[in-house]
């Protein structure tokens, strides 16, 4: 069966936006498209009502027989974990419920936001044109008090050590699927987010992070 005509992404071509504070009519276009398809807009810190929020939002557009549908995030971050259940319920849209999800990100997208980022693939992000992402290593907030016998404190560190090298690998695959199709390396990535780097929407779009502006 024939794609329709509001499903067809062919339209979606993307040029680099002229300057000023107009838009171009390719982007004015984009827009247009844009507003055709159903919307889940996330706001605010990534947790669990953050979580709860997607969870609500896509069982009403999950109904509607349009397979693209629109992921709106501006958030400053949170937690991680939060973020990586929302990536996945974005892979689970797309291979189980055969839809088409399409990012976009407005105004900031820090921190975790870029783990819910990484979730869709380059030719399917998008941001406005005053967005900044901001990536950096995973941060850990944790106290640890040692009490009792010695060897019992050594197997708590030792957890504790394991639980951190899992973290560097969830990291690492996060790092991996965020710059999939761009001209930036895995080195590159993890060198810049030991101090936070901090990615203008231009600056995405010239590096192949995204497909283009709005």
């Amino acid at each position: 069966m024939a794609k329709s005509k509001n499903d067809s992404l062919a339209r979606w071509k993307i040029v680099k936006s002229t300057s000023g504070d107009s838009p171009s009519p390719t982007a004015r276009r984009i827009s247009a498209h844009l507003s055709e398809f159903p919307v889940i807009r996330l706001l605010g810190p990534v947790g669990e009502d953050m979580v709860r929020s997607y969870l609500s939002q896509f069982e009403s557009i999950s109904k509607n027989r349009k397979k693209i549908f629109i992921c709106e995030l501006t958030t400053f971050g949170g937690k991680a974990d939060y973020g990586y259940r929302i990536a996945e319920e974005i892979r689970l849209a797309r291979e189980y419920y055969d839809k088409d999800p399409i990012f976009l990100g407005k105004t900031v997208v820090y921190s975790a936001g870029m783990t819910i980022l990484a979730a869709f693939p380059r030719d399917r992000r998008y941001l406005t044109k005053h967005t900044t992402l901001l990536t950096h290593e995973r941060r850990i907030e944790e106290d640890v008090k040692f009490l009792g016998p010695l060897v019992a404190n050594i197997q708590v560190a030792k957890e504790l050590l394991a639980d951190f090298e899992n973290g560097k690998r969830i990291q690492n695959q996060n790092f991996s699927q965020v710059i999939e199709g761009s001209d930036i390396s895995l080195p590159e990535i993890l060198k810049k987010a030991e101090t936070g780097w901090y990615i203008s929407a231009e600056e995405a779009l010239d590096r192949k992070l995204i497909e283009g502006l709005l």
